[in-house]
């Protein structure tokens, strides 16, 4: 359905969203952790859905939602599995301080990166499921209204 070179672009850009604000938090003191922790994940959803436009050709609109179900868990797989990957090696760079921002001596310093790993997973996938639950009931009223 979706390609894994989008899904790891994807992760790409929310790491380097979090990179940065976990910068800014280091060096300059701005306290953006939380906010970055749950913004990052929903616009990995939203994204999602324009893609979906333009990957859904009509005949699959019609489907029932047992096939359209299948279809998003096997990208909710996908992507729990890159985003586990990603999200662990990124968690083992920032605690053998190897990661490019210097994470200080403080022992719950870079905890946000497994949380933000954690939020990255679950979140779009909420909203996907969730977004894909009203597509098709919408899909279903609207057949019916048509008839």
């Amino acid at each position: 359905m979706i390609k894994t070179k989008f899904l790891l672009l994807t992760q790409f850009i929310a790491w380097i969203g979090l990179t940065m604000i976990d910068f800014l938090e280091e060096f300059i003191f701005i306290d953006l952790q939380f906010e970055a922790c749950l913004f990052f994940p929903i616009i990995v959803g939203i994204f999602y859905f324009i893609k979906r436009k333009f990957i859904w050709k009509e005949k699959y609109r019609q489907l029932p939602i047992w096939k359209i179900m299948i279809r998003v868990l096997i990208f909710v797989l996908e992507w729990c599995f890159i985003t586990v990957s990603v999200s662990t090696i990124i968690t083992i760079l920032v605690f053998n301080e190897i990661w490019i921002i210097p994470q200080g001596m403080d022992y719950f310093n870079g905890m946000e990166y497994p949380v933000y790993g954690f939020f990255l997973c679950i979140i779009p996938i909420v909203l996907i499921l969730i977004g894909e639950i009203v597509i098709w009931f919408f899909g279903k009223c609207r057949t019916y209204l048509n008839k």
